[in-house]
This record gives structure tokens, C-alpha cells and sequence, in this order.
């Protein structure tokens, strides 16, 4: 992974920030995580010369509608990597229909040479990995693929234990890329998960090329693999000035809670200590203890936070020992620990969390047709999006991923496309007026707090 200059190092030391477009808020966030040192695979990159696209991807039809789009364009190579692959998902047909849509247009460009298309598959210790093989060389033969134009490379990351490969992403040319939370799997036929993608040029790009690259180098046993190409093609984002930290964490297998140092992680942390005003979120599962207590420490200075959370999300695994606890019990404990700060009539306002729903009536319960979006704004400027949820299996044991996009203009334009629509049709917890919960020991009288 690319690590800052000695030049820039300079940069920062004699004028005190990363360049003339990057805010005073990134500045102090940016600084913050880059200063540390990290182990490989848990070290970041900050650039600059990059575009995105307003235009965020919902929902599994648009986000791999849009994946299909970007690999019929691809002239060099392609790389996608996702936590789990079913091969006759709805994800799955889009792909093929990207494979295809790209070997037609080698076929009209009379291209010498095919497109190396690699794509990476984690495979969960219940899983075969033998079987997992099969079907996926199966998917290929099915559809056909024609090696003249497009050449098919398949690779396996064996998930040891709880340390998964989480990531999810797709690079087109080590130009273009999208970054999702979004599986190819059949959780996502039909209206499935709500999630977003989001498509970046330029030199972020380059840092998603070069961290597929590295991750299939380290941890899929092939003997074939694919070679860092970030400068066959000159980047459409030249001259461009969008600060973006991409930012990432090795896998862990060990089953406990305890966090270590690793740049995603710190973003996190970094982000939210820095928050003046606001920070929205939406995310699975909320159940990281360093991250609640930096939430609950804003709280206390006055930034208003909210949070759209999923209701009874994979509680079962979150209550096994170590899991860091479901998501209701988890919010009880922040209220509670809150309540000798403020009424609970002043947390509600300022502090409101809500469970996700899909039509405002009813509270997603589970895991079908749940938000499986991750997705953070801090004081309308910085943006997160990746694959890390707040919980301990994202924050500990998975590989993931995440950019921290620095633009009070995109970050507003989201926060209205994306956030205020999700969070408006979400239900309120109990605490702040919403349904009972069973067994509830929540008193009425203590809506109004002291």
C-alpha cells in the first residue's frame, strides 16, 4: 500500500495542511490517522487527484446494473472482489451480462489482446471451498466466455475462522472504480438489502487496484496473479482536486473483541472526535465499544447525532461472547449512560436513533430486506462508504475497506439522496415514542427524563 512522501511529510510540517482544496475539517482527521504507523494491510492512502459521481447506486438493480456498465467499458483488465459469490444470484446474471457486453465490444474494437477479468471470492469455513470452485467454473462455462477477448482468472480467499474477506469492490482499468456494501448474492434478488454504491476516478482508483492486487498476492494461493497497472492509463481525474483517504484493515481470526491499530478504524474514531455539528449514520449494526463511547462523548459537546440501525440484525451471532451485543440492547446502554447528561426528552432531539424501515409503518426485523448500507456524514463535509458495519466482526476479525471522501458539496447533495430519506421513513425506538418492546423494563415516565 502506498504510504505518504517524504514531500508531502514536508508539505504538512511547513504549511500545516494537505493541499489548497482540503478542508480544515479533513485536515485535522486526515492528519490524525496518517500520522500513525500501520502494518501492512492495515496502512492508508490520501490523494487528491480524483473525481465521483453525484449519482449514488441503490439497491442491487442499480448498484450492479452500473457494475455491468463499467466492465463492458474495460480495455485492460478487471478486478472484483466480494465477501460472498452465488453464482445464480441476480448479482451474478448482471455480471455475465457485463462479461458479455465486453466481449462484444472487443469483438468491435478487433482487440488483439483479451481482458484479464480476476475475480475474488471469499469462502467461509461452512463452505467447500472444492464445491465453492465448481459452481463458479460452472457460472463461466455457462455463459460461455471467450478467451480471444475476455480471459477469466478466479480466485479463492479462504476465510480463516472469523477473519473474512469483507470487502467489496469492482476497479475497471485501475481508472474506475465502485466501492458498495453490496454482495453478489441471492440476499440481494429483488428488492433485497437496501445498500449503495458509489464510482470514483482517479487516483483513489489506483489505491483500490493496487489493494486487490496486494490482498490476492498475500492470501490466494494461485500461481498466477495479477500485476499493479496504475500507470498503463492516464487517470481522467488529472488536474482534479477531491481529497479522498482510502483506508483499510487486515483480517483477524481470533474470536474477541479487542481492537487494534489499524488506519479504518481510526478513521472512524478520528471522524467523530472531530465533529462539531452534526454526524449522520447508517449503519447494520452498532455495537463497537470505542466507537459508542466517541459517540457518546459528541454527544456531550453538543453534535447532534443520528442513527438508522437495523432491527434484531443477526442478533443471535452479535449475543454469542465477544460479539459486542445485539442492537437493542446496545442502544438501552447508550441512553442509559447518557441519562445523567440530559432528559430523555433533550437525547431524543438531539441524539435520535431509529430502526430501519422500508415503508415507514413497519420496522425491518432480521435480516430480509434489511439496510445493509454503510454510510456516514460528519458536519455535512466527510463522507464515509465501504464495507466496515460498527460492529466487532467488522471492526476486528473482517478485511474491509472504506473511502472518507472530503466535500461539503457532495456530502450535502447525499446527505438529502441518501440519509434524510432513509432516516425520515425509519421507525423511532421505544425510548423516543416508538413500539414497546417485549419484555420491556422500560418506564413511560422516564420519556421525559429528569
Amino acid at each position: 500500500m502506498i504510504r505518504l512522501t517524504l514531500i508531502l511529510a514536508i508539505l504538512i510540517s511547513s504549511q500545516g495542511t494537505w493541499g489548497a482544496c482540503t478542508s480544515s475539517l479533513s485536515n485535522k482527521i486526515f492528519r490524525t490517522v496518517t500520522q500513525q504507523k500501520y502494518t501492512p494491510g492495515d496502512d492508508e492512502s490520501l490523494t487528491q487527484a480524483n473525481r465521483i459521481r453525484d449519482k449514488v447506486y441503490l439497491r442491487s438493480r442499480e448498484i450492479f446494473g452500473e457494475m455491468s456498465n463499467l466492465i463492458g467499458s474495460a480495455q485492460d483488465h478487471v478486478y472484483v472482489q466480494t465477501w460472498r459469490f452465488d453464482h445464480d444470484s441476480q448479482a451474478a446474471q448482471y455480471l455475465a451480462r457485463g462479461i458479455q457486453k465486453l466481449t462484444k465490444n472487443r469483438q468491435a474494437q478487433r482487440a488483439k489482446r483479451p481482458v484479464d477479468f480476476w475475480l475474488m471470492v471469499n469462502v467461509i469455513a461452512t463452505q467447500s471451498k472444492r464445491e465453492e470452485i465448481r459452481k463458479i467454473e460452472q457460472y463461466v462455462s455457462k455463459y460461455g466466455l471467450d478467451n480471444r477477448y475476455v480471459r477469466f482468472h478466479l480466485g479463492i480467499f479462504s476465510a480463516d475462522f472469523l477473519g473474512a474477506n469483507h470487502a467489496k469492490s469492482l476497479v475497471i482499468d485501475s481508472q474506475t472504480a465502485m466501492v458498495t456494501g453490496a454482495n453478489l448474492t441471492n440476499a440481494f434478488n429483488g428488492l433485497g438489502h437496501f445498500d449503495v454504491g458509489f464510482v470514483v476516478e482517479g487516483e483513489a482508483a489506483q489505491d483500490l487496484a493496487k489493494d486487490f492486487v496486494q490482498i490476492w498476492r498475500s492470501y490466494v494461493k494461485n500461481s498466477e496473479s495479477p500485476k499493479e497497472r496504475s500507470q498503463l492509463f492516464k487517470g481522467s481525474a488529472t488536474g482534479s482536486c477531491l481529497p479522498i483517504l482510502f483506508a483499510r484493515k487486515r483480517p483477524f481470526s481470533q474470536m474477541t473483541k479487542s481492537t487494534w491499530s489499524n488506519s479504518l478504524n481510526h478513521s472512524f474514531l478520528a471522524a467523530a472526535r472531530s465533529a462539531k455539528k452534526s454526524i449522520d449514520i447508517i449503519t447494520p449494526s452498532l455495537n463497537v465499544r470505542e466507537f459508542k463511547d466517541v459517540i457518546k462523548d459528541a454527544v456531550k459537546r453538543g453534535v447532534k447525532i443520528r442513527i438508522v440501525v437495523d432491527y434484531a440484525y443477526e442478533a443471535f451471532k452479535q449475543n454469542i461472547a465477544t460479539r459486542g451485543g445485539d442492537n437493542l440492547s446496545n442502544i438501552r446502554s447508550l441512553y442509559r449512560s447518557l441519562g445523567p447528561y440530559a432528559s430523555r426528552k433533550y437525547l431524543c432531539k438531539v441524539f435520535p436513533i431509529r430502526w430501519y424501515s422500508e415503508n415507514g409503518k413497519k420496522r425491518v426485523r432480521g435480516t430480509a430486506g434489511n439496510s445493509h448500507a454503510k454510510f456516514m456524514i460528519v458536519d455535512n463535509q466527510i463522507t464515509y462508504t465501504g464495507s466496515a458495519n460498527m460492529d466487532v466482526q467488522s471492526w476486528v476479525n473482517s478485511r474491509e475497506i472504506g473511502l472518507f471522501i472530503d466535500s461539503s458539496s457532495k456530502a450535502k447533495k447525499w446527505k438529502r439522496s441518501i440519509f434524510e430519506p432513509v432516516f425520515k421513513r425509519a421507525i423511532a425506538i421505544e425510548e423516543c415514542g416508538g413500539p414497546k418492546e417485549p419484555n420491556s423494563d422500560f418506564n413511560e415516565r422516564d420519556r421525559g427524563g429528569r
